[in-house]
């Protein structure tokens, strides 16, 4: 990772040019709105909508075997309407492998910008960047949000960058490991990663793929675009994205007007090392306690011996381990794993009480529901090809057993995480003693760990804090920013906000929208919806209506 001293360096030799001929001029070709991640989502995501909103009726033994049974991905549409009017652009750029090194050699960076309605080039006000979460997530996870934010912003262009690594960003993976025929197909299985990440050393790139790097590719983008298009920037980030935004703000104090930060992620108070231990102590602390008030929930999650939806959870999964057998797929652990998928999501979530009733109660007609649910959910992309395959839900999509051009990468987000996200000073064996008395997992331990050990690893030496570069920030153009947190977030708790303020140095807005999950501005993740626009979230609305002043946000906007 850069010092200051480096940075330093790398900024003399933008100043002189010597890395810019790399980034000489966009060529700008039309291109689809939606990328194929976003086509085949669309219906995966119809699907999950129109069973969580009837959720309640998994409690009842055949209507809503018969309502999964005659589900059909393929019919369902997305709204057209919202479409009208809309183009995109696409390019793709050649940036250097390393900022630091004038003779670097480059890498494509791709670009996609959805343009502004306006047809006049000097009525667009300015440009909107929408920051993927991740690590390793592409940025057409991001294109329903632009879409909708295009209808809020009419003067504004939003572009959406696949990450360096991802994507079309000369996406990492490796090929032995990815192939139709490994052990979990075309995605990298946990037990694969070690001779994934041998292969990845070997190529001797892994130092130049970091969250430095990534900043670097963001701010020399947007300045060769405000030469063809100038106005105001605003920078959008959620979860990993808001940690590169806060990485890119370090080098770029004076660029962006406007920063949005969603769901920040904290290397320090969440390291993926404790993972495991921070998402149950979430589920039991903060979410078990909302089920025990909400009247269905309570019912169905507590019995004459178990009389807290905690201590019937644990029954549930004891039941899979002595006398409920399912089939494959529905051990103890696989389903300790996916609970922990589906609490991370903010639809998934409620199928968790219909789920650990009908364990709890495990009739045939209770197994054969279950069954035809994951194995719907299986088919959509909705969970992990297999349960424990990832730390966090991520969304590295392929159809088929085919990856696509906009598929994300394990690579990259173990790359970085093993770097600037985990503790190895955690000891492993409390998490491991935890382990079997946990309700939620993300992760196996173990394999994490031995990963981790041996993954390669570069320096990260970087201050985190923005004291010290914002001390000689021109005062004379403001910089706002804007912080959206969901209370049932937990990649993200509501102290990160407090541990982040103190180190800042700025007067932040935040604003805290009530059972969002991970990530405020997706509609799958919060519970206020419009009818004519199936994309549209809260956090949303509040991004793209604040302007830096409190009074302005407020939740009646939301409605």
């Amino acid at each position: 990772m850069f010092t200051a001293r480096t940075a330093v360096g790398v900024s003399v030799f933008l100043f002189l040019g010597l890395l810019l001929p790399c980034l000489a001029q966009i060529q700008w070709q039309n291109c689809d709105i939606y990328s194929p991640l976003i086509q085949d989502w669309a219906s995966a995501n119809q699907f999950l909508e129109e069973l969580s909103t009837a959720h309640s009726e998994m409690f009842s033994s055949d209507q809503k075997k018969r309502n999964i049974e005659n589900e059909n991905f393929s019919n369902s549409k997305r709204n057209s309407k919202i479409l009208v009017g809309m183009t995109a652009s696409c390019t793709t750029l050649s940036v250097p492998l390393d900022h630091g090194n004038a003779n670097s050699p480059t890498i494509p960076y791709f670009v996609k910008r959805i343009n502004a309605f306006y047809p006049r080039l000097q009525d667009v006000s300015g440009q909107l960047w929408l920051l993927s979460d991740g690590p390793g997530i592409a940025g057409s996870m991001m294109e329903t949000v632009a879409v909708s934010l295009a209808r809020l912003l009419h003067d504004f262009d939003i572009y959406i960058p696949d990450h360096r690594g991802t994507g079309r960003s000369n996406r990492l993976g490796c090929p032995t490991e990815e192939s139709v025929n490994s052990f979990a197909g075309v995605e990298v299985h946990i037990t694969e990663l070690k001779n994934c990440s041998q292969y990845f050393r070997n190529q001797n790139i892994y130092q130049y793929y970091t969250v430095n790097q990534a900043a670097y590719d963001l701010g020399e983008t947007i300045k060769l675009v405000k030469q063809e298009r100038d106005g105001r920037v605003h920078i959008l980030g959620v979860g990993y994205g808001a940690y590169l935004a806060n990485r890119y703000m370090l080098f770029y104090p004076d660029q962006a007007d406007l920063v949005t930060m969603d769901s920040i992620l904290s290397p320090i108070l969440k390291p993926i090392s404790d993972y495991n231990f921070l998402l149950n102590s979430f589920f039991q602390d903060t979410f078990l306690p909302l089920c025990s008030a909400n009247s269905l929930c309570s019912l169905k999650m507590t019995s004459s011996r178990d009389t807290t939806p905690s201590a019937y959870v644990l029954n549930a999964l004891n039941n899979l381990a002595s006398t409920c057998t399912i089939g494959s797929g529905f051990t103890k652990r696989e389903i300790q794993y996916r609970l922990g998928e589906f609490f991370v999501s903010g639809l998934l979530r409620e199928l968790i009480p219909p789920l650990v009733h009908r364990v709890t109660r495990c009739s045939d007609d209770d197994k054969q529901v279950l069954q035809l649910l994951f194995k719907k959910l299986n088919e959509s992309g909705l969970l992990c090809s297999r349960a424990g395959n990832c730390f966090a839900r991520h969304i590295f999509r392929y159809s088929n057993q085919t990856l696509r051009e906009d598929a994300g990468s394990l690579l990259l987000q173990y790359n970085i995480g093993f770097n600037e996200l985990y503790n190895y000073q955690t000891l492993a064996q409390s998490n491991l003693a935890s382990e079997e008395n946990s309700l939620v997992l993300g992760y196996s331990v173990s394999a994490i760990e031995n990963v981790a050990k041996n993954w390669p690893k570069y320096t990260t030496s970087e201050d985190y804090t923005l004291t010290e570069r914002l001390a000689g920030r021109d005062r004379s153009r403001p910089l706002s920013v804007l912080i959206l947190q969901g209370t049932l977030d937990p990649n993200s708790p509501e102290n990160f906000i407090d541990f982040y303020r103190s180190k800042s140095g700025f007067n932040e807005t935040i604003v805290i929208l009530p059972e969002a999950s991970h990530g405020t501005v997706f509609p799958l993740q919060n519970r206020v919806r419009r009818a004519e626009d199936p994309n549209y979230s809260c956090g949303m609305e509040m991004a793209a209506i604040w302007n830096g002043g409190v009074t302005v946000l407020n939740g009646r906007y939301c409605r």
